[in-house]
């Protein structure tokens, strides 16, 4: 990636088929990823400058940009930042995950601008970690783990324990 180069990243919210809150201890959960999402849009800087139209930043959100920041270069990442914008479609509060998409999305943005390569279940855990950090409450990962390993027409089929999981193909025209 060269300065100057606006780039774009989306990650989904989620709804939760089955297992709500058994994520906390280790069970099995059946997310689904929504078509509804984050997007972080702009270009490599030296340090990470992110707006927001819709919420102003004195509103919280950048805590978790900072939590995802500190979690990534725990796992290494190169010191290299972003600086754009924060879009979202999806309804704050609503139960579907907006915080683990706007951590997704940002840590994609970051890893992506530094051309860094990370495990994609590990970034979940390091994303979990981020919510810990950022709200001070212990979280499942399964949020994290279905906007990360979400895909179109799937659920995920996660064991929250063991963090195996298989793609489980819905019935086709279900609408969620």
């Amino acid at each position: 990636d060269v300065l100057g180069v606006k780039r774009a990243f989306w990650a989904p919210g989620r709804v939760n088929l089955i297992g709500e809150h058994t994520d906390f201890v280790g069970g099995l959960v059946l997310p689904v990823a929504l078509d509804l999402g984050i997007r972080v849009e702009g270009v490599r800087a030296e340090t990470t400058s992110l707006t927001s139209d819709a919420r102003p930043d004195g509103s919280g959100w950048q805590r978790y940009v900072a939590a995802v920041e500190q979690e990534l270069a725990e796992l290494g990442r190169p010191p290299v930042g972003i600086e754009g914008t924060v879009q979202s479609n999806l309804p704050i509060g609503a139960g579907l995950s907006s915080s683990a998409a706007l951590e997704v999305a940002v840590a994609t943005a970051l890893c992506g601008v530094a051309e860094f390569e990370v495990d994609r279940i590990d970034l979940a855990r390091a994303l979990q970690r981020a919510e810990h950090r950022a709200v001070g409450v212990p979280s499942g990962i399964m949020d994290q783990a279905a906007s990360l390993l979400g895909r179109a027409g799937h659920a995920l089929l996660l064991d929250t324990g063991t963090l195996e999981y298989e793609h489980v193909p819905l019935p086709p025209g279900i609408a969620l």
